[in-house]
C-alpha cells in the first residue's frame, strides 16, 4: 500500500498544518492562498464548535440569558 516510502498515519494523529499547506501548494495553489485557505477552515470550525457549546446550552437549560430569576418560586397573594 502506497508504495516505498510512504508511511500510513493513524486517523487520530495530530494534522501538520505546514504539510497541508505544503500539499496545496504542490497542487496550484500561491502560498498565500494556501495559508489563508487553512486560515478559513480552522475559523470556521472553531465558529462551529462555539455555536455548538452556545446552542447545546441552551437546550439544555445551563444558558444564564432570557430567563426568569423566579427560579420555579410560587406566586402567593397577600389578604
Amino acid at each position: 500500500r502506497g508504495g516505498p516510502g510512504r508511511r500510513w498515519r493513524s486517523l487520530l494523529s495530530a494534522p501538520n498544518p505546514f504539510r497541508t499547506a505544503r500539499l496545496l501548494q504542490d497542487s496550484g495553489y500561491s502560498k498565500l492562498q494556501a495559508y489563508g485557505l487553512l486560515g478559513v477552515l480552522y475559523f470556521s470550525v472553531f465558529l462551529v464548535e462555539v455555536l455548538m457549546l452556545y446552542f447545546g446550552s441552551q437546550v439544555f437549560g445551563q444558558g444564564t440569558g432570557g430567563g426568569s430569576d423566579d427560579m420555579g418560586e410560587e406566586l402567593f397573594e397577600e389578604f
